[in-house]
């Protein structure tokens, strides 16, 4: 975030105004996960602020086991660095880890993790060529068949 590579929430400083992160991930999807028993976290680039806003707004803070925020990190996505902060307070190797991705600085972040990646399709990746390992055009298309794939343990929301 450009907040985190900025340094502007260091230091008690609060963050500047700014709209919330992506909208979280549908309940339907987060609840047959819980079901599944499966870890599931958000790595997103948002300020924790904001994150935990838009989790909580929609009634799903209480469903993720741990959550990493852009002001957690030194350098934003691209960088893999917040997958693997992310995948290491669960103490998941990334390489059992699927992320679900709507931006290609999350796709590349995602990759370059490690991970398998679910790129849900939007505007802003249309025409673009990004590296994925599936494809949706909403989070309604998730298969939990891909967890068995990849044997995958976590699920991390941008």
């Amino acid at each position: 975030s450009p907040l985190a590579r900025a340094g502007g929430a260091r230091g008690g400083v609060p963050p500047p105004p700014r709209p919330p992160p992506a909208p979280p991930p549908p309940r339907e999807l987060v609840e047959q996960l819980r079901e599944a028993a499966v870890p599931i976290a958000v790595a997103s680039s948002s300020h924790r602020m904001w994150v935990n806003a838009a989790l909580e707004g929609a009634g799903l803070s209480h469903y993720f086991d741990q959550t990493t925020a852009g002001d957690e990190v030194s350098m934003g996505k691209p960088s893999p660095e917040i997958y693997l902060k992310a995948a290491k307070k669960l103490g998941i190797d990334p390489a059992r880890c699927i992320a679900i991705e709507d931006a290609p600085a999350g796709v590349e972040s995602a990759n370059a993790a490690g991970m398998k990646v679910v790129l849900v399709r939007s505007e802003l990746t249309q025409d673009l060529n990004l590296t994925s390992d599936w494809q949706v055009n909403d989070l309604t298309e998730f298969k939990l068949t891909w967890l068995s794939e990849p044997s995958a343990d976590l699920v991390g929301a941008a």
